[in-house]
């Protein structure tokens, strides 16, 4: 990651500055019923963590640190959906993970995602989805609203066979809406092996009814 020729394909076309930056939390038992990875749209800041590699950041420290303490919303939402279905963080870093779908950005901190980067990045390197076959979370959170809805789309596990759309909608929050795209993958036996939720970012989203809207679905869908 960062350094491979697709990378390097795409560090020259979108004039991306930053170092890719791995998940920022990785389940300690991913294969428990309750596993959930949460993804937001791209990686914000550098020299967050130790450099593990030509242009890559272990950023593990830093994500559990800042789940802990970080007021952005994109965090302490997160945190109270954890302590909500799990009871507490710590209960839930033995479930959740948490990494975004674009590992580099422009710059270090606004979200200037160039078209290549996201073609890249999600289509011909596949980041994201190869850590989705080697977690396999029974849940996935995408924090991306419609940005990145075709990228999404194109993706089947390979311990999947077919897919359904459960709903397609948009949900109140507050005093706002946000879409709500509930998606099932299942096997050649009909199991279901795997279920994501595309919502909005929780940015400028009532909190209460954010957490529970979320909380609730993977509560009841695990």
């Amino acid at each position: 990651m960062g350094s491979n020729a697709v990378c390097q394909s795409c560090r020259s076309e979108s004039g991306v500055t930053t170092n890719a930056l791995g998940p920022w939390l990785i389940a300690e038992s991913p294969s428990e019923q309750q596993s959930v990875l949460f993804v937001g749209k791209v990686a914000r800041g550098d020299c967050l963590g130790e450099e593990v590699g030509e242009n890559l950041e272990d950023v593990r420290a830093f994500g559990r640190d800042f789940i802990r303490t970080s007021s952005w919303h994109y965090w302490s939402y997160t945190r109270e959906i954890i302590e909500e279905v799990y009871g507490s963080l710590d209960a839930g870093f033995r479930c959740v993970s948490f990494t975004n779908i674009v590992k580099c950005n422009n710059e270090s901190t606004p979200d200037t995602t160039h078209p290549a980067a996201k073609r890249r990045c999600i289509s011909e390197n596949r980041f994201i989805w190869h850590e989705v076959e080697l977690l396999r979370p029974q849940r996935i959170i995408f924090y991306t609203n419609c940005d990145y809805d075709d990228f999404i789309d194109e993706f089947m596990p390979t311990y999947a066979s077919k897919w359904r759309d459960n709903s397609d909608l948009s949900v109140d929050v507050g005093q706002k809406t946000m879409p709500w795209w509930d998606r099932s993958f299942f096997d050649n036996d009909d199991k279901e092996v795997l279920r994501f939720l595309r919502i909005g970012h929780p940015e400028r989203k009532n909190k209460e009814d954010f957490v529970q809207l979320v909380s609730q679905w993977i509560s009841s869908t695990t």
